[in-house]
């Protein structure tokens, strides 16, 4: 029987968010992450095929790998003093290979999210506060060398959030900000039984550097972190036969991402 090994990569949408200004950017960068999946003892028994034992412990890995984005940000609405806004803002992220080798055998996961939100702020001075409020749509598929039946993950929640964007000068910003959603972590399905961790919360910290090249042009730095709550799984189920299993497998998981990025102004 092989190990069960899952891993989960939730990738940020960390361009710098500037209230009340129409961009077009993208960014490139570095993820690294841990999991652990601590497990208990399982016997399944199979009536003239087989038994077969899941002894307890603990596997943990660090996936990694290129991370991409694009987004964009158009202003909708804005007072005459300029004191409060509406913001239509969009992004695609990919990972499209993160990978590790755990207990001898390649895992690779493949991220893509997709997000859709509108965001009122207020101009305070240097400050400008924001809230974020919208939908994700994220997919994670995964293989391994030991080829498990693994089953993409996806799922489609509500994305909400708070943030605020700090103008020290004319050029330079700093936008941080802090969002939750659901996300959908992937299953597996053997020949003889199949496992599953359901949704967990998602809680995103990005903390995105912007400064102004020109009136058309921006370049930046981010760097974001991700940590997903602790999820537990449902029993296993067998196809056929039975199973005594004495505590369910425990999943935990953080991500930090490094980008570098650039933006046209419009």
């Amino acid at each position: 029987m092989k190990y069960f090994i899952l891993s989960l990569f939730v990738v940020a949408n960390c361009l710098a968010y500037q209230p009340g200004r129409n961009s077009f950017g993208g960014q490139i960068g570095f993820t690294t992450s841990d999991f652990e999946l601590t497990s208990g003892s399982a016997v399944i028994t199979i009536p003239g095929v087989s038994i077969t034992t899941i002894q307890p412990g603990t596997t943990s890995g660090d996936l990694s790998g290129f991370t991409y984005e694009f987004a964009g940000n158009v202003n909708v609405y804005e007072t005459n003093s300029a004191n409060f806004g509406l913001d239509l803002y969009s992004n695609f992220n990919g990972s499209p290979g993160l990978d590790d080798t755990i207990n001898g055998s390649k895992v690779e996961n493949s991220v893509n999210s997709l997000s859709a939100s509108v965001r009122p702020f207020f101009r305070t001075g240097i400050f400008s506060p924001f809230a974020v409020i919208g939908f994700q749509y994220t997919s994670y598929d995964v293989s391994d060398d030991d080829g498990t039946g693994w089953n993409k993950g996806t799922e489609f929640s509500p994305v909400l959030g708070l943030g605020g964007s700090f103008q020290f000068t004319d050029q330079l910003v700093f936008s941080p900000s802090f969002t939750w959603s659901k996300v959908e972590l992937p299953s597996v399905s053997e020949a003889d039984y199949s496992f599953e961790f359901g949704s967990t919360n998602s809680f995103k910290f990005e903390f995105p550097l912007t400064y102004q090249v020109s009136d058309f042009f921006s370049i930046g730095a981010s760097i974001s972190h991700t940590n997903l709550s602790e999820a537990e799984s449902s029993a296993i189920k067998v196809n056929q036969g039975t199973i005594v299993q004495d505590k369910p497998f425990v999943f935990s998981y953080w991500m930090t991402s490094f980008m570098i990025k650039g933006d046209l102004v419009f």
